[in-house]
Order: structure tokens, then sequence, then C-alpha cells
């Protein structure tokens, strides 16, 4: 995640403002007459169950590229930006925003498709499959009783429906503002720490770290006022 390059970061900015701009507000609905009003963007997280085995360009290539793919195919998706982040425990995930509303299941559904072309899921069936109730809360730190639900909930699916997404609606520019308080902000990176330089040099590796659809590339420039 480019958290050193404050160039990219005003790029990303830019772009994000641009993409709510030109973005009707809409009311949608989600299921059986409900409805979200004044939905503009999705703000959505694509992350890895299990720990990372492959390249991150090998990830971006297959997983995230067949996903856009079955969102294009299946939901008519044009507009969208995605950014790549490197998590505390290494396994890098993706930011994706746009302009369509998904239910979170179908996202689940096409990304841990995606991504168990590279065994991702199947790993994660193996390891939380083998747990009893007590192994289970004593991974995720929890109590028994408080484990019990989502232990239940993977048992059946057969732990082959982890939840590798979250989804959030953003409806106007305070809540656009806030993820990208929370996304754009970050520590900058410490050129001291090694973990920090080995971060620096996936970077390097993975070579564009976010990317805008190509109908928000081609817009060179943009003049507008929010009387907000």
């Amino acid at each position: 995640f480019p958290s050193h390059d404050t160039d990219a970061k005003k790029k990303i900015k830019d772009t994000l403002h641009l993409f709510h701009h030109i973005t009707p507000s809409r009311t949608v609905e989600k299921k059986h007459q409900k409805y979200i009003y004044n939905f503009r963007l999705s703000f959505i997280t694509l992350t890895l169950p299990s720990p990372q085995r492959h390249d991150d360009t090998e990830i971006k290539r297959v997983a995230l590229n067949n996903f856009l793919n079955n969102l294009r195919v299946k939901y008519g998706l044009k507009n969208y930006i995605w950014i790549a982040e490197i998590q505390k425990n290494q396994n890098i995930h993706f930011h994706l925003i746009i302009d369509l509303y998904i239910p979170h299941q179908a996202i689940r559904y096409y990304w841990n498709r995606s991504i168990n072309l590279l065994g991702y899921v199947d790993d994660y069936m193996t390891k939380f499959s083998r747990m009893t109730l007590q192994e289970y809360a004593d991974y995720r730190n929890i109590s028994v009783s408080e484990a019990t639900s989502p232990f239940l909930v993977g048992v059946r699916s057969k732990w082959k429906s982890p939840g590798t997404e979250n989804v959030k609606v953003v409806r106007n520019m305070r809540e656009l503002a806030g993820y990208l308080q929370k996304y754009l902000t970050k520590n900058p990176l410490d050129l001291n720490s090694k973990e920090d330089i080995e971060t620096i040099d996936r970077m390097t590796n993975f070579g564009r770290l976010w990317y805008r659809s190509r109908s928000l590339a081609k817009i060179k420039s943009i003049r507008y006022r929010d009387w907000e």
C-alpha cells in the first residue's frame, strides 16, 4: 500500500472524490422491500482466509482479475478503483470501490471462488474442520459461548464460506472522507525497520499498487463546487 508515497495518496484521494461526484445518489433495493437510500458507492475489503502462499503479483493476476471479470459478467461492472495493502499478518488484501450495490453474500461467493483457484479456501477448510469448539474458541481468543454461533455457522457451511469480505455503503462525502481518513493516513513506513523495508520491497515488486478503471482514467479533469 502506498502509505509512504504522498503523490499516490493524492491521486487516490482525487480519484475517489471524482468518482463520488460523478456518481448519482439513488435508492437501491436490498431484498424483500428493504432499501438503501442515497446510495452512491460500495467500499469493499477483500482478504485471504489463510496464510499467504503465493507471490503478491500472482494473487492479483489470478484471484483479483478473476473476481473483477465475474463482476463484469454478472453485474455489469464498469467503474471501479482497487488499492492493494499488506496486512499486519503479512497477507495482501485489496480495497475495492465500485458504484454498484452487490449483496455481500455475492461478493463473498465470487471472491472465495477466485482465491480458491489458488487453494486458500481449501486451506481454511482443512484447518478449521479439524477443530473442536474449545479449540476454535482458544484460537479466536474468545469464550466458548462467544465462539458457539460462528463455529456452528462454519460447521453448517463445511467451512467452505469464510468471511473474506467487508462491504460498506458510501452515501455522502462525510462517509467517504471517513474511509479515506482510515486507509490513507496510516503511519508512514520506517526505513530503519527491517519489516517495513521488506514491505517496501514487496510493494516495489508488486508494481502498480492501485488502479482505476479506464472509464475513470479517461476523465482528464473536472471542476465542481461542493456547496456542503
